[in-house]
């Protein structure tokens, strides 16, 4: 077992106090996973320091407890706010949704809501998002959008045979959901910046463990109901696991949504909650609409229809599950997606995703075109679809 240096330790406790010193050790360490809760901290702390006095004089096992869980709160729900995608959303979606939330959504008890806005290029939009969630006395977290960054990212190089060979038949060199997963493909640097998800995951769990004991790292517009959470708290006391699912379902209007909870079909990719203490972290090669979060769903073991998802040959390599699985307590609580404002519950699931790579791909255009980057670093869909009809 690795120890830490005293001097190194020393350093850290006068800059940061005793609590985040050993709270950076262990993080650093990744030994988390196997130990989500106090009682297992403690045990770990003795194995790590068997005499208490090697690491500081008045060490104190007690001292630990207090001073990494002081101001802590039982849940820390972090929502990642991002860019209207549309046709796939409504314009003005992610304000109203937002502002939704913070008028009906319950005050939990022990629960602290903060906010990570997902690189908005526009700014009058964040300006009113941050000016909306201040006002509720809330706090939020920004990862910027940098123009001249964005600039510098061009496509993705693919061979005229491969992309032959994903097409198959030139009766399908046409704007369908197939042509759509090949753009994105051939875009998916520019989405990784303009569209973070996985990176404003992350930061949201991050943040989120800094300030709760359970850490609920959610898409923006989802809903948590009065039952949902007393699920969710009853189901985490009753295991020492690190990682949970929670069940998700659309909302067809953004009406009594909360009394309409027990009306809806809970099937949806669900959202996930992790231990303060969690490694476990979302894989950035995953871009949005490219099984983003489904990829630690997967290596988690929760069973849905995303198992028979089939992989193209852009989408990154799969990590194997190792001990993810053994860290997965099922499921605990449940959401509530609220409406996009372009749905009346009637649309199939492959219709929606052609939607959502549509829109992904004319929001990528309209930032290429508004930024001036250059035409080789663009994609043109008509264009695009051309070449693919001379493969044939």
């Amino acid at each position: 077992m690795r120890r830490i240096s005293k001097k190194w330790l020393s350093r850290l406790v006068t800059v940061h106090g005793l609590g985040k010193a050993l709270d950076a050790h262990y993080k650093k360490l990744g030994l988390f996973t196997q130990y989500p809760d106090l009682d297992a901290l403690d045990i770990y702390i003795k194995k790590c320091y068997p005499k208490g006095d090697d690491l500081l004089p008045d060490f104190s096992y007690q001292a630990v407890r207090e001073e990494l869980f002081t101001d802590v709160e039982d849940v820390c729900i972090a929502r990642i706010l991002g860019n209207d995608l549309v046709p796939r959303h409504k314009l003005g979606q992610t304000v109203g949704n937002t502002r939704y939330l913070l008028e009906y959504e319950k005050r939990f008890e022990g629960c602290e809501k903060i906010w990570i806005l997902n690189r908005f290029a526009d700014r009058t939009v964040a300006s009113e998002l941050k000016a909306l969630i201040a006002s509720y006395g809330q706090e939020y977290v920004e990862i910027p959008f940098i123009p001249a960054q964005y600039r510098e990212i061009g496509l993705e190089e693919v061979s005229n045979e491969r992309l032959r060979q994903h097409m198959g038949k030139p009766e399908k060199c046409k704007i369908s959901g197939q042509v759509l997963t090949l753009a994105i493909g051939l875009l998916q640097s520019k989405i990784r910046y303009a569209i973070p998800i996985n990176e404003a995951r992350n930061v949201a769990l991050e943040q989120a463990q800094l300030r709760g004991r359970w850490a609920l790292p959610m898409d923006g517009n989802c809903m948590v109901t009065r039952e949902g959470w007393n699920e969710f708290n009853q189901a985490v006391q009753a295991t020492r696991k690190g990682v949970f699912a929670l069940p998700m379902a659309r909302a067809d209007m953004n009406e009594a949504v909360e009394k309409r909870a027990h009306e809806f079909s809970y099937s949806e990719e669900p959202q996930l909650a992790f231990n303060r203490y969690t490694c476990h972290r979302f894989d950035e090669r995953y871009y949005y609409s490219r099984r983003d979060k489904v990829e630690l769903i997967w290596r988690l073991g929760a069973s849905g229809v995303w198992d028979k998802y089939k992989d193209a040959f852009f989408d990154p390599s799969r990590r194997p599950a190792g001990k993810l699985k053994s860290s997965y307590g099922g499921q605990a609580g449940r959401v509530i997606r609220l409406s996009s404002g372009t749905e009346n519950g009637q649309i199939p699931p492959h219709e929606r995703h052609a939607m959502r790579l549509r829109a992904i791909v004319d929001y990528i255009a309209h930032l290429d075109e508004a930024l001036g980057v250059e035409k080789h670093k663009r994609l043109n869909l008509d264009e695009f679809i051309e070449r693919l009809r001379s493969l044939f």
